[in-house]
C-alpha cells in the first residue's frame, strides 16, 4: 500500500514488515519504521496530528491476529501499540477528519472505532456491518415485493390490463406455437409487436410480410399478408397508432401499407445515381438508355415523429419524407382483389391519391454507407435519430435542430466491425420511465458483442458478449421494464442479459437455425423470437401460461 499525508510532503510505503516514510521534495527516506512481526496490511496518516501514522499488520504467530500501531514521526518513536484486536484480518482503516477517531474494518464484517487519547487508544464502538446489510437487504426485498403487488395507476386509451413485470422470461409457450412454415415459406428475418400487443408483424426471405392477430392459440395465425416485393423482406415496422406498417426489402425499395390492406399505398425507392454520373456512363457506352437505373440499397425505413414522417437510410445518407395516404384507395383495392384481373373501367376508378414529399436529407461523407438506423416513434415527440455507419461509428442526429438538423454527437470505433443493428427503448402507454432512460441505446455488430451506450457520453456503459454473432444481422431489444436486453444468436438460441450487470440471465433454446430477431411484448411478460427455420416461438415467465 501507499499513502500520502495531508500536507503533501510525506509518503509512506509498506515493505513486508517495515514501513518507509519518504520526503517527497528531497526524494529521500525520512525514517524506516520497524516493529511489526508480520506483513503490514494498511496504513493512514492522521488528518489532525500530521506527525502520527497508524498502521495495521497481520501476525501469523497469533493465528492471523491483528494489531494496531501508531508511530510518532516527529519523535521517530512508537506512540502506541494495541493488543490483539480481532481473530480476523484488517481490511481497511478510516480516520475521522473532524475528531481524529480511527475505524478499522475486519474480514468478519465488523467495524471497531477507537478514540485516540494521549498515548493510548480507547475502543469507542463496535458495529456488525454484516447484520446491518442483511437486515437492509431484507427490508428492500420486502418493499419490492409489496410494490409489485400494488398495481400502478395508468391512464390509457386502450382496454384495461393487468400490469406485469418482464421477469424470468424463459418458459416456451407450446400452446402459441404454429406448425413450421405456416407463417413463412423460408427464413423469418424480423418480428415486431404492435404497441397494443394485439398483433405481431413478421417479414421473411420468401418476399412476404404479414401481421397476425394474437394470441396464436386462439386465432391460429389469422391476419393480413403483404405481397409485392421482388426479393426478401428484411424488416417490417409498426406505426405509433398501429394503423400502418412499413416494409424494407432487398429489392431496393420500402413500401408503406395500411395494416388492414394488402395493397401498398406508397413505394420509396433507393437513391439513383446523380444525373451527371448517369450521363457520363451512358456516353462511355457502359449504360444504355434501355437499361434500368442501378439504384442504391434501401437499408432501413422507420416511422418518425409520431407518424408524421418516414425516415429512411440509403447509401451514405438518410432522408426524411412527409406523406399522406389515400385510405379509400387502399381499402377499395384490397376489397376488389387484384386490379389487373378486373375490367379497365373498374381499374380506372381505383386511382391512388397517396402523396409523398422529401423534406430533408443528410449525407455523411466520412462513411461509405449507413449500416443501421433507429429513432423513437412512441408516446412522445423526439427529434433524435441514431445512425450507424460502415466506418464503425455512431452518429446522433437532431433532425429538428435549427438550420435543417445537425449532428450532435459522433462516437468512433463503436465495434471492431460496423454495427448492423441499433436499438432504442420503445415508449409505450403501459410503462413509464424517467426521461434519462431514453438516452440509452444498443448497438450490435458481427463481432459477437452488444454495447450499451448513453447518448450524452462517448463511453460504452455496458458490454454483452456471451452470444454468437459473426456473420448474420441479428436483432436486439430492450425489455419494457428496461431491466433486460434480448438478442438473437447464431448458436440457434436467444439470450436475455441483465442490463445492470451485463451477465446472461437465460439462454432460450428450441430453434433449429439462427435466431434472427427478438421482440418483447409491451403488455405481457412475453418474448417472441424468429429464426431462419421459419418459426416464431413465444417465451413467458410462467410455464402454465
Amino acid at each position: 500500500w501507499l499513502t500520502f499525508d495531508d500536507t503533501g510532503t510525506l509518503v509512506a510505503m509498506a515493505s513486508n514488515r517495515d514501513v518507509k516514510v519518504f520526503v517527497i521534495e528531497r526524494k529521500e527516506v525520512l525514517v524506516t519504521l520497524e516493529g511489526h512481526l508480520a506483513c503490514v496490511t494498511k496504513g493512514e496518516f492522521h488528518p489532525i496530528h500530521h506527525h502520527l501514522l497508524i498502521t495495521a499488520s497481520e501476525d501469523r504467530t497469533f493465528k492471523v491476529s491483528n494489531a494496531m500501531v501508531i508511530w510518532d514521526l516527529a519523535a521517530r518513536t512508537l506512540w502506541f501499540q494495541s493488543a490483539v484486536l480481532s481473530a480476523f484480518s484488517i481490511l481497511s482503516i478510516a480516520i475521522n477528519p473532524v475528531n481524529g477517531d480511527a475505524a478499522f474494518g475486519f474480514t468478519d464484517g465488523s467495524i471497531k472505532i477507537y478514540t485516540l487519547l494521549d498515548g493510548c487508544a480507547k475502543e469507542f464502538a463496535v458495529i456488525n456491518v454484516e447484520n446491518f446489510v442483511r437486515k437492509s437487504l431484507r427490508r428492500n426485498q420486502e418493499a419490492e415485493k409489496e410494490a409489485r403487488r400494488e398495481a400502478p395507476q395508468v391512464i390509457s386509451s386502450l382496454p384495461p390490463f393487468l400490469p406485469r413485470t418482464v421477469d424470468g422470461v424463459h418458459h416456451f409457450q407450446q400452446k402459441h406455437a404454429l406448425p413450421p412454415k405456416s407463417l413463412h415459406q423460408g427464413a423469418i428475418l424480423h418480428v415486431e409487436y404492435s404497441s397494443d400487443a394485439k398483433w405481431l408483424a413478421t417479414s421473411g426471405a420468401d418476399r412476404v410480410a404479414q401481421v397476425c392477430k394474437l394470441p396464436f392459440s386462439r386465432f391460429g395465425g389469422e391476419g393480413n399478408v403483404f405481397v409485392g416485393h421482388d426479393q426478401g423482406v428484411r424488416a417490417i415496422h409498426w406505426s405509433q397508432n398501429d394503423r400502418m406498417v412499413v416494409t424494407v426489402a432487398s429489392d431496393k425499395t420500402s413500401r408503406l401499407w395500411l395494416a388492414d390492406s394488402d395493397t401498398p399505398s406508397l413505394t420509396f425507392q433507393g437513391l439513383a445515381p446523380p444525373s451527371n454520373v448517369a450521363a457520363a456512363a451512358a456516353a462511355m457506352g457502359s449504360m444504355s438508355s434501355t437499361k434500368k437505373v442501378i439504384r442504391q440499397e434501401m437499408l432501413e425505413a422507420r416511422f418518425f415523429y409520431m407518424d408524421k414522417f418516414l425516415l429512411s437510410a440509403c447509401g451514405n445518407l438518410i432522408r426524411l419524407h412527409q406523406f399522406e395516404l389515400d385510405e379509400t384507395y387502399a381499402r377499395a383495392a384490397s376489397a376488389n382483389g387484384n386490379a389487373r384481373t378486373r375490367k379497365k373501367n373498374d381499374v380506372e376508378v381505383l386511382e391512388n391519391q397517396s402523396r409523398k414529399k422529401r423534406v430533408a436529407q443528410w449525407s455523411f461523407d466520412d462513411m461509405q454507407s449507413v449500416t443501421s438506423l433507429a429513432c423513437v416513434n412512441g408516446a412522445f415527440h423526439s427529434s433524435i435519430a441514431v445512425v450507424g455507419g460502415s466506418d464503425r461509428s455512431l452518429r446522433v442526429v437532431d433532425v429538428g435542430a435549427a438550420g435543417g438538423g445537425r449532428i450532435v454527437r459522433v462516437i468512433r470505433d463503436v465495434h471492431t466491425r460496423a454495427a448492423h443493428t441499433v436499438a432504442l427503448p420503445r415508449p409505450t402507454c403501459f410503462s413509464s420511465h424517467p426521461s434519462n432512460f431514453y438516452d440509452l441505446l444498443l448497438s450490435s455488430a458481427p463481432d459477437s458483442t452488444i454495447h450499451l451506450w448513453d447518448i450524452r457520453a462517448d463511453n460504452c456503459v455496458m458490454r454483452f458478449c456471451e452470444h454468437t454473432n459473426r456473420v448474420h444481422t441479428l436483432g436486439v431489444a430492450f425489455s419494457p421494464c428496461m431491466r433486460y436486453v434480448a438478442t438473437g444468436s447464431e448458436d440457434r438460441s436467444a439470450y436475455i442479459y441483465d442490463i445492470r450487470t451485463g451477465r446472461k440471465l437465460v439462454k432460450l433454446k428450441g430453434h433449429s437455425d439462427v435466431v434472427t430477431s427478438v421482440a418483447f411484448s409491451p403488455l405481457h411478460p412475453q418474448l417472441a423470437t424468429a429464426s431462419y427455420d421459419g418459426t416464431v416461438r413465444f417465451y413467458s415467465s410462467n410455464a402454465t401460461e
